[in-house]
């Protein structure tokens, strides 16, 4: 019985979702001049996983600039530049370029993991 509730909840839900009246497109460009729909916020635990997820990034990045440097090619891996802040935003996909103090974060806990 719960199942079959459960589908015809769903069934409704999509109908619902999509109707298109004049007041769900007037709110809809509302809400678009206010910056859209606000971001879920991430919790302790999505924020950790971020974290983690971020330290890959930046052990992956930094195994690839260090071995770019090593064949010859220009460049640093020094996080006060603002071109490397950049090329490892780009390298994460990060919405917005790395700030100093993050990154600076990131490699203070690589060359830990690198002396252990």
């Amino acid at each position: 019985m719960t199942n079959e509730l459960s589908k015809a909840a769903a069934v409704l839900g999509r109908k619902g979702g999509q109707v298109k009246s004049e007041t769900k497109a007037r709110a809809a460009r509302e809400n678009g001049k206010k910056g859209g729909r606000p971001r879920k916020s991430v919790g302790k635990k999505g924020e950790i996983e971020m974290k983690q997820n971020l330290m890959e990034n930046y052990k992956e990045w930094r195994r690839i600039s260090e071995e770019m440097l090593e064949d010859g090619y220009t460049g640093s891996i020094d996080c006060g530049e603002k071109s490397v802040r950049e090329d490892f935003s780009e390298f994460a996909k990060l919405d917005k370029e790395i700030s100093f103090e993050e990154m600076f974060e990131l490699e203070k806990e690589y060359e830990d993991m690198e002396e252990e």
